[in-house]
């Protein structure tokens, strides 16, 4: 998403944390909620997207899935766009998949590899173990 979207829907999401206001889990620990230094850089038709971290600390500049549903930021898909670009890169130019180290360190994203539907658009999908 161009940078005018990603700020009009960070405002958004934001508003939506706002009007949610403070939730805990049974534990008394905070619930997740988006918080201002959180950047979308793309959005799925669904409603989930793409953030980078922007808070001070281990995942500075990670990139994670933001699912709309769940507020939860879970283990980084990328540690950085520029990882995240490599990794796509590799995959398409070598038909294998994206999406490995996240895989391998837990996280609940599956690798993937892109395949041009019958329509010839670009999709990706779940990679076969």
């Amino acid at each position: 998403m161009g940078l005018e979207e990603a700020l009009e829907t960070r405002e958004i999401w934001l508003l939506v944390a706002e009007q949610e206001g403070a939730s805990f889990d049974a534990n008394g620990e905070p619930e997740p909620r988006f918080l201002p230094s959180f950047l979308p850089i793309a959005m799925s038709p669904g409603g989930d997207g793409l953030i980078v971290d922007l808070r001070l600390g281990d995942s500075y500049g990670s990139v994670f899935l933001w699912d709309h549903e769940t507020w939860v930021l879970g283990v980084p898909l990328w540690g950085s766009v520029a990882f995240m670009l490599q990794d796509i890169a590799a995959a398409l130019e070598s038909g294998t998949s994206a999406l490995l180290r996240h895989a391998a360190l837990g996280g609940t994203e599956e690798a993937c590899v892109a395949v041009v539907d019958d329509g010839g658009d670009l999709v990706w999908e779940v990679a076969e173990h």
